[in-house]
């Protein structure tokens, strides 16, 4: 292998938090576990009240790649990353919530895909659990544009990319409400091209229903409005239709029959028979 190959570049990894620390302490160590070790681990703690500042004081001691920084009052999920961004010294960064996890070779993956490709903007399919179930997101491989974005986020929850990437289109917008990875996704897609999608699933996505939450879904609806505003000259009909079933779905409100009259496609013809075969036999396709 050439030099550009064998080289490891220092990669961050953010997380923002909020009164989970065992959930945090679990995320922690499944960055500590990666067998890419060049890692720097910066954790912005929004706020907590619970004992999250001693445990990850605890995990510091043994391990000098942790960053703690604290905001005295919540400001959000959104501001806690941007915090962790702004001083981030890793060449690529990429972000893990509270209460998910990686599995060991996600990094590792990343710097390699991201050298054979000679590609700077990556990321992956998921695996979703519970206490019952484990899925795979659905496998696609390959780019993801800007107009398959109009349609929905085929991103999904977190990307691995160049800092200064992250860093000029500035972060997070901290004015949505909910959708905000999405939005960024799509602006980071706007300027520098497509991303691309990796078959690796290495990234494990925690939906219990019990779980607390840092962003709640009374907010979706509005993260929802206000990215279609701020994209509109860029989404066309065919966009917007799917983004309203997307929304439903999201919040899980029920779709009408006639709604699919307002709103056609073939997705939402499937999310629409999705939803009506779930209430009809009470489990999930």
């Amino acid at each position: 292998m050439n030099a550009k190959k064998t080289a490891q570049p220092l990669v961050t990894i953010y997380i923002p938090t909020h009164n989970r620390s065992a959930m945090v302490k679990s995320a922690i160590l499944s960055v500590q576990n990666q067998t890419y070790k060049n890692v720097e681990i910066i954790i912005c703690d929004d706020g907590s009240s619970d004992d999250t500042a001693a445990v990850i004081a605890e995990m510091k001691k043994n391990d000098n790649r942790i960053i703690y920084l604290k905001n005295q009052v919540p400001m959000g999920a959104c501001h806690a990353r941007n915090r962790c961004i702004e001083i981030a010294q890793g060449e690529f960064i990429t972000g893990l919530d509270d209460d998910d996890y990686f599995l060991r070779e996600r990094i590792a993956n990343f710097v390699e895909t991201s050298q054979e490709l000679n590609r700077s903007f990556l990321c992956t399919n998921m695996i979703f659990k519970n206490r019952e179930l484990e899925k795979k997101w659905k496998g696609y491989t390959g780019e993801v544009t800007l107009n398959m974005m109009g349609f929905k986020n085929w991103v999904g929850n977190q990307v691995f990319i160049k800092t200064s990437m992250m860093r000029s289109i500035g972060g997070f917008d901290t004015t949505f409400p909910a959708w905000q990875d999405y939005d960024l996704w799509y602006r980071l897609i706007l300027r520098y091209g497509a991303c691309y999608r990796m078959r690796d699933s290495t990234y494990v996505v925690n939906i219990e229903n019990d779980r607390p939450r840092i962003t709640t879904g009374s907010k979706a609806w509005q993260g929802y409005q206000k990215f279609i505003t701020t994209h509109k000259t860029h989404l066309s009909r065919q966009h917007l239709n799917s983004l309203y079933f997307q929304d439903k779905q999201n919040r899980k409100d029920e779709i009408k029959f006639k709604e699919l009259i307002y709103y056609p496609s073939i997705d939402n013809l499937l999310i629409l028979t999705k939803q009506k075969v779930r209430k009809l036999f009470g489990h999930q396709l």
